[in-house]
């Protein structure tokens, strides 16, 4: 495979699966978009060698940060069961319309290939 090949982006990047994932895609050589809005993850887990662009998936246009990309993770959400307990209102808009903007500008973007996660969280 040619050496940074493909571009990719990963939302909920500076968190643990996603930063892992951003690694992971590293070693095989990808060029890799990393966007989170560090309200979970930190700056320490956003490995070197990422594209980061430190924004929230609740902005309304995030084209720009996935212009060129073929794929995207979308792995960012509010996923702590008590704050969402706690705060199902504020929980419903990060996950849905924050999904919603992501998935619009992957769209604009022109974005091939769209892999979701969700969480286990739901299932305790």
């Amino acid at each position: 495979m040619e050496k940074y090949s493909s571009r990719v982006a990963v939302t909920g990047a500076a968190g643990f699966i996603g930063s892992n994932l951003c690694q992971a895609l590293l070693s095989e050589n990808y060029r890799v978009v990393g966007i989170d809005n560090l309200s979970a993850g930190t700056r320490e887990n956003i490995p070197q060698g990422i594209n980061f662009h430190q924004r929230d998936i609740l902005d309304t246009d995030l084209r720009d940060c996935l212009a060129g990309c073929e794929t995207l993770f979308h792995l960012a959400a509010k996923n702590c069961l008590s704050d969402c307990a706690a705060h199902p209102v504020e929980t419903a808009r990060v996950n849905v319309m924050g999904t919603a903007n992501v998935l619009e500008a992957a769209r604009a973007a022109g974005v091939k290939h769209l892999i979701y996660a969700d969480t286990s969280a739901e299932y305790e």
